[in-house]
């Protein structure tokens, strides 16, 4: 009996040294209150049990044990009406309900002398009492039933259907609608690679999972988007796994998202036993992301044309391809960044842009800038709704970096008349550069057109200081055939003829 005691404080002392974690953060984040008050802490013996568990003496613990300190206060985690008060020395506790579209949930919260009666009403982060003395460490214990209340065997010990370590992975209405508890936990923080997804990327999301469970779990597992409010975009990958009880496993889930439009959303692994619905896995203390961007990739380098001088006039380009069966709306932008990355200004702003299904179109980018010579970076990203996200560099880079130089007396000089050159290479396929020359500062619009008349790239349109300039054409997306470039210079006008031969 003495061994059994020891082997009891022990295997406390032991699991307490490696302590789960939900940040107060994270539970914030998800729009719940922290039943501490602080980050919650609990530990491998005492924490949700599905089974029966030898390191809980045999017995279902459905909930999870908090540490926190003799008299500390107890808060209510969300909005609902105290349903259960009762009164019994340290084993004291009380139920909150809380009600949602999908039925009734109950929180109880265990080991707490109430400072609430019985039929109340109380809102998210209400105190609800304080912590009594049970045990070492002193602790609350916090369980959640859904559905109907049951304590026939104990506030602590009736068999639950939902992890409380939920709390720090989902929002209210996603843990509200769960119908069971994972078998499985996070045994790593996920890791998306690149930070930031690209459409018709090489997207991964890796993680570590173990099997909490005493049986193998054989089913599915998913990481998955969904949007910032929670609801369900598509599954990155479902992957069928058997897991046997207390083993860990790495797995990585991999998808182009090729169909979705940029935008932000986050990540949610789940999973699917052979027989029932998927169910959102507990984190278990690890990072999982709240909020990650899928954006469009690069299909071309972002290109300066010719060098930048200071109070010059910068070109840029760049090109990107809409992967997605359905034709893209939004604003595409180049960037003006600090050498250590923090934003100055926009080049410019191009609005109400569409790139349709597996179209590849580039954008022309032109600016006068007022900055003294150093070295900056310039950053190409998409405005989804009412947020700008970066480009993804796919196999070339983005933020680029680039100097803006002192201009020498020559430079200053400028060239003396206006002049428009042939394109080169001409015949083309499917870029060609095409060189023009300003004598001085001046508005200056560059566009091409086909046979009929009608404009198909706008590759200038704004204000540029006297220089030699060599822009790139990129017709991808155009048919063979003849077009001609036309350049508005100040009062300055000339067209030339250009074939395109695929």
């Amino acid at each position: 009996m003495k061994t059994m005691i020891f082997f009891f404080a022990l295997l406390a002392v032991s699991v307490f040294s490696q302590p789960v974690t939900i940040t107060t953060n994270s539970i914030e984040k998800m729009g719940w209150a922290s039943p501490t008050g602080s980050s919650l802490v609990t530990n491998k013996a005492y924490n949700f049990k599905s089974s029966v568990y030898f390191s809980n003496w045999g017995v279902w613990h459905s909930g999870d044990d908090f540490l926190a300190n003799l008299g500390s206060d107890v808060y209510s985690i969300c909005d609902g009406v105290v349903e259960v008060v009762r009164s019994a020395g340290n084993e004291s506790y009380l139920v909150v309900k809380a009600t949602s579209q999908i039925g009734t949930v109950y929180f109880i919260y265990g080991h707490v002398k109430a400072s609430v009666a019985q039929g109340s009403t109380v809102s998210r982060g209400q105190r609800l009492g304080s912590i009594l003395r049970y045990g070492s460490p002193d602790h609350l214990h916090f369980g959640v039933q859904k559905g109907k209340l049951d304590l026939r065997y104990g506030w602590g010990r009736t068999p639950a259907n939902i992890d409380p370590l939920s709390l720090g992975f989902v929002s209210p209405s996603e843990f509200l609608t769960t119908v069971a508890t994972s078998r499985l936990r996070l045994a790593s923080s996920v890791v998306v690679s690149p930070v930031l997804l690209e459409q018709g990327g090489n997207n991964k999301v890796s993680v570590s999972l173990k099997n909490f469970s005493t049986s193998t779990f054989t089913g599915s597992v998913s990481a998955a988007l969904h949007r910032p409010d929670g609801s369900f975009v598509t599954d990155i990958q479902v992957l069928n796994i058997s897991l046997s009880a207390d083993q860990t496993k790495g797995y990585t889930f991999t998808n182009g998202l090729n169909n979705l439009m940029p935008g932000k959303y986050k990540v949610v692994l789940k999973e699917k036993a052979s027989s029932g619905a998927w169910v959102p896995i507990a984190p278990n203390g690890y990072s999982v992301p709240a909020s990650i961007d899928l954006a469009f990739k690069l299909s071309s380098a972002i290109k300066i044309v010719g060098t930048v001088y200071t109070n010059g006039t910068i070109q840029a380009t760049y090109a990107v391809k809409n992967f997605a069966s359905t034709t893209f709306r939004g604003d595409f932008a180049l960037a003006l960044h600090s050498s250590s990355g923090a934003f100055l200004e926009d080049i410019l702003v191009m609005t109400n842009q569409t790139v349709s299904s597996n179209q590849t179109k580039a954008f022309a980018f032109s600016k006068k800038l007022n900055r003294p010579k150093g070295a900056y970076k310039l950053v190409a990203k998409v405005k989804t709704g009412s947020s700008w996200i970066q480009i993804g560099s796919g196999s070339y880079s983005n933020p680029i970096s680039f100097n803006i130089l002192q201009r020498s007396i020559e430079n200053e000089a400028g060239p003396v008349d206006f002049t428009l050159d042939q394109n080169y290479p001409n015949p083309f396929n499917p870029t060609t550069m095409i060189r023009f020359a300003v004598p001085a500062d001046m508005n200056v619009k560059l566009d091409v057109y086909n046979t009929l008349g009608e404009k198909v790239a706008e590759l200038i349109n704004g204000p540029m200081t006297a220089g030699t300039y060599e822009v790139p054409f990129n017709a991808a997306s155009l048919p063979s055939g003849i077009y001609f470039y036309r350049i508005e210079a100040g009062s300055n006008v000339a067209i030339k003829k250009m074939i395109l031969a695929k």
